[in-house]
């Protein structure tokens, strides 16, 4: 509130001027009065006293401004009012004169004194004005006001000047005094005016009308003298005086309003030069010039002052001329410093002075234009820093900064003068090479370069570099600026997949995991809603009579008559956010065909396992969804098992075990798949209720030759009967292992010497045939090929 009331309180406080300005209109118009009706009795004394009423409202005005001001403005404002009260003073005495002498007022009198204390405080007032510009601004505003002063005094001085030497009669003593003392305060007044309108400044309006008031007042006095010696009756004059301050009590109240309502908004305008500003001191000078001339033509001379005045003025103006020839030059300089460097901006790295990306891909532009002209040679390396991440996490940006400094000299020192080299943004580099260089031979010296490690802060760092390669032959098929780049990062890429520090050539066959994922998720989306991805199911085998005791539902996905393997689909799948419908599409699919299989089959015995994501352990809506689709196939639970794996269980461990123990209550079984390739597989098993035990294929492939293997799968099934949990050894191809595992007395398995996955209908004519079991004959083409079984999870 006391905010919003600011701003009305300040114009309460400036009521009384607006009632002033009124008045002032009033008194210049009674002023007026003698003028335009001659004939009106006691008309000087009306006009007189209309003076003396305008100089009081204007010391009014001009005070309240004052008070409601600091600093130089309070001094400027206060000096104009002291100007006015003098006045207001001498307009008194001269009209207590001009009625005791029946108008015939001697000059000089004592209404002088306070008639010249105005161009004194109009003065000070001017000189006291606050600048708005800065030091030099200053400076060039001196010499504009002491050119215009000079040229003003030498104009004068040729024309109307007493003490010129045109013949007159000297003039002595107080009278010298007082009539070189008005010119010369106007003259002042008047260049001042004019200086100051011409500078920048805020709340010009207030200013000009100050500057006007003094004007006037000025020329109203030169009136005066100019009319002494004619009839002085017409008193044009005095509605010159009037009108003077009319104007100062109008730029005092405004610029208290102004200045008011700055103090309650808390800002100001800028600074503002009226247009033409910079000519204010030439077009008097060239009058003084053309004035001073005439009288030398004209045999007249040019007396000692005017010349004086003249030097000075033109001394002014080429002292001005030089401070703006040099602020232009040094101006000029700051202009080509800067243009230079907003180039540097826009095409150098600022941290490892390297070309920056825009000015690299102008230069393949231009390299591939030349390439396809004349089929120059084109070589491009896409440089990614491995594990340069690490480096900032571990010791600080700063230190990440001081190694891409160190990267970039290295890189400088493997190549040619003639390579473009450039920082592509964080810890990327690339490098065009337009000289026939081989591309592998630079990406090889590049990998070399970084192989030594770097010292920062005593901290030694070791940073390897991956560079992915694309060149042009001249006999392929000429790509794109955006496609030969992306060639090099995509080879890039597949350098580091390869395991970091190396280099990889471009072909046609890479793609990017980003350019997979936009190919492939829209499709494997509309997949899941259409029914495109399908069951297939790899039977578990009971190794002591051969015959199927439980099938893996497994997910396949035919996309644009290819299949695309589970190793890219279920885990773009999980990128989408698509895995639970994935996982909740094979749980109906698998329980789906348990149903068939019974109606057609009768009691097969058989259980079907589903792989089950790590995030549907943690989510607790997940058995409820499980508890549905058993209900709508109407399978027994006992029927279905889910296999988890150990990193589901490596987050919100109590969650996991809530949502787990319910879906044993359910009466579905649990079973850990790919047991023993985790850190803590022994922990899980006490901490998770578990059916099953899945041993991974890594602990099967060597047990029919490598007696560790078979020792540490004899202590895994000694665990699993103590805990009675049923093993199954997962990845089962060859016929020793089957051996080796009957030896060891494990009960089932799964593995490509069995069957590989397939549908339903080739599973109903092979294993789940009546009577069917397997033999070793029944799977001669197994052998000798890798077990790689896709997952929903």
């Amino acid at each position: 509130m006391v905010a919003a009331d600011t701003p009305t309180r300040s114009r309460d406080r400036l009521r009384p001027s607006n009632s002033a300005l009124v008045i002032g209109a009033v008194v210049l118009a009674v002023t007026a009065l003698p003028i335009v009706f001659p004939w009106i009795t006691s008309g000087r004394i009306v006009s007189d006293l209309g003076q003396l009423a305008a100089a009081v409202i204007a010391w009014l005005a001009c005070r309240r401004t004052a008070r409601s001001t600091s600093g130089r403005m309070r001094r400027s404002w206060r000096a104009i009012s002291v100007g006015c009260a003098g006045w207001a003073v001498g307009e008194l005495l001269w009209t207590v004169l001009d009625v005791g002498y029946d108008g015939q007022v001697p000059y000089p009198s004592l209404a002088d004194v306070g008639f010249l204390v105005f161009p004194i405080g109009a003065i000070a007032c001017l000189l006291l004005f606050p600048p708005a510009g800065g030091k030099i601004d200053r400076v060039r505003s001196v010499l504009d006001g002491s050119a215009l002063l000079a040229a003003l005094i030498a104009i004068y001085w040729a024309t109307a000047s007493p003490f010129a030497n045109d013949g007159r009669a000297p003039v002595t003593g107080l009278l010298a005094i007082v009539t070189i003392a008005y010119p010369t305060g106007d003259l002042l007044i008047i260049g001042l005016a004019f200086y100051i309108v011409s500078q920048p400044t805020r709340h010009r309006l207030a200013l000009v009308l100050l500057a006007g008031g003094v004007s006037v007042m000025a020329l109203a006095d030169a009136g005066f003298a100019a009319l002494e010696s004619t009839d002085y009756q017409a008193r044009l004059p005095d509605i010159g005086w009037a009108a003077a301050f009319l104007f100062l009590g109008c730029a005092a109240t405004i610029g208290g309003r102004l200045l008011a309502v700055d103090r309650a908004t808390g800002n100001s305008p800028p600074p503002s030069q009226p247009p033409g500003a910079s000519m204010l001191p030439y077009l008097p000078l060239a009058i003084a010039v053309a004035t001073v001339g005439f009288r030398a033509i004209t045999g007249r001379g040019a007396g000692v002052v005017e010349t004086a005045a003249l030097t000075v003025a033109v001394s002014a103006v080429l002292l001005r001329q030089y401070l703006t020839v040099r602020d232009n030059r040094q101006l000029l300089g700051v202009v080509a410093s800067r243009e230079a460097q907003l180039v540097r901006q826009a095409f150098q790295d600022q941290l490892t002075g390297l070309h920056n990306r825009a000015l690299f891909t102008d230069r393949v532009a231009h390299a591939l234009d030349l390439h396809r002209r004349d089929l120059r040679p084109v070589g491009l390396l896409f440089c990614d820093l491995d594990d340069f991440k690490a480096v900032n996490d571990t010791y600080g940006h700063a230190a990440g900064d001081e190694v891409l400094i160190r990267v970039a000299e290295r890189l400088r020192g493997a190549l040619r003068d003639g390579d473009t080299i450039a920082r592509f943004g964080g810890d990327e580099f690339a490098v065009l090479l337009e000289d026939g260089s081989e591309p592998t031979t630079v990406a090889t010296r590049i990998i070399d370069a970084l192989r030594a490690p770097f010292t920062v802060n005593e901290i030694v760092i070791h940073v390897g570099i991956s560079v992915g390669v694309t060149d042009l032959d001249g006999q392929q098929t000429i790509p794109t600026l955006d496609e030969l780049l992306a060639h090099a990062d995509v080879a890039m890429y597949s350098a580091k997949r390869s395991g970091k520090g190396r280099l990889a050539l471009w072909e046609s066959t890479m793609v990017l995991p980003a350019a997979v994922d936009l190919r492939l998720r829209e499709p494997l989306r509309t997949a899941l809603r259409t029914g495109g991805i399908v069951a297939v199911y790899q039977p578990i085998i009971n190794l002591e009579d051969g015959r199927m005791t439980a099938v893996e539902t497994l997910a396949r996905w035919m996309h644009d008559g290819l299949q695309v393997s589970p190793v890219e689909f279920v885990p773009l799948a999980g990128r989408a956010g698509l895995m639970t419908e994935l996982t909740d599409h094979m749980l109906n699919e698998a329980c789906r065909q348990m149903a068939t299989w019974t109606r057609n089959l009768g009691d097969h015995g058989l259980r079907t396992g589903v792989n089950i994501p790590p995030q549907l352990i943690v989510d607790q809506q997940f058995p409820d969804r499980v508890a549905s689709i058993l209900a709508r196939y109407d399978v027994p639970p006992e029927q279905l098992v889910l296999e988890i794996t150990e990193d589901a269980l490596l987050g919100d461990l109590a969650t996991a075990r809530t949502v787990t123990s319910r879906l044993r209550e359910l009466g579905a079984s649990l079973s850990l798949d790919d047991f023993g390739t985790g850190y803590s597989s022994l922990l899980h098993l006490r901490q998770i209720p578990l059916d099953a035990l899945k041993i991974d294929i890594s602990f099967i492939d060597d047990i029919d030759r490598d007696a560790d293997a078979e020792r540490f799968l004899r202590a895994f099934l000694s665990l699993g009967r103590d805990l009675g949990l049923t093993v199954t050894a997962e990845g089962v191809e060859r016929e020793g292992q089957v051996t080796a595992l009957r030896r060891l007395g494990c009960p089932t398995a799964q593995g490509f010497l069995f069957a590989r996955p397939g549908t339903a209908a080739e599973l109903e004519s092979g294993l789940l045939a009546p009577g069917a079991h397997w033999t070793p004959a029944a799977t001669p083409a197994a052998r000798g090929r890798r077990s790689t079984p896709g997952r929903v999870g």
